[in-house]
């Protein structure tokens, strides 16, 4: 029975291979198409509450790295 068990385990590992490789694959194949759509990205803000003297200089800190990042040419042609 342990012998089983251990072939059952390596069996199982190598199906998981088999399904990242696969998944990895596929999103190669689309990477072209949706690198065309912008990057978007957000957190919780609160800009008038308790917590605005700390998300007010990360939302200017933000905007400095997205301009210098768009001036080298984005993040993977976007």
């Amino acid at each position: 029975m342990r012998g089983r068990g251990r072939w059952a385990v390596l069996l199982v590992g190598v199906a998981m291979l088999a399904a990242i490789g696969t998944a990895v694959a596929a999103s190669a194949k689309t990477g072209g198409a949706a690198a065309k759509k912008p990057i978007v990205m957000g957190w919780a803000f609160d800009s008038t509450g308790q917590m605005a003297p700390f998300d007010n200089p990360a939302l200017s800190a933000a905007k400095l790295r997205v301009a210098y990042w768009n001036r080298k040419g984005g993040v993977l042609g976007r």
